[in-house]
């Protein structure tokens, strides 16, 4: 299997739920974008790197294989 990296943006539970789908599977999420309080709770959890919907300053310099919008 090839693990690969993510930057991880959305806003719905589905979010949560391919995020810990990715983390299960061995892939590396580099960082959450979200403004829903349920996904940054479980990002935290989950040890993730957290930024606010909007802040796309706080990313430059982010290397990743994707970027996955999830339910937008």
């Amino acid at each position: 299997m090839t693990v690969f990296s993510v930057l991880l943006i959305g806003h719905e539970s589905l979010t949560r739920q391919c995020g810990q789908v990715l983390l299960d599977r061995g892939h590396r999420i580099a960082a959450v974008v979200t403004g829903n309080p349920d996904v940054r709770t479980w990002a935290r959890g989950a040890g993730l790197r957290v930024e606010a919907a909007g802040d796309w300053a706080a990313l430059a310099g982010l290397s990743v294989d994707w970027l996955l919008s999830v339910a937008n």
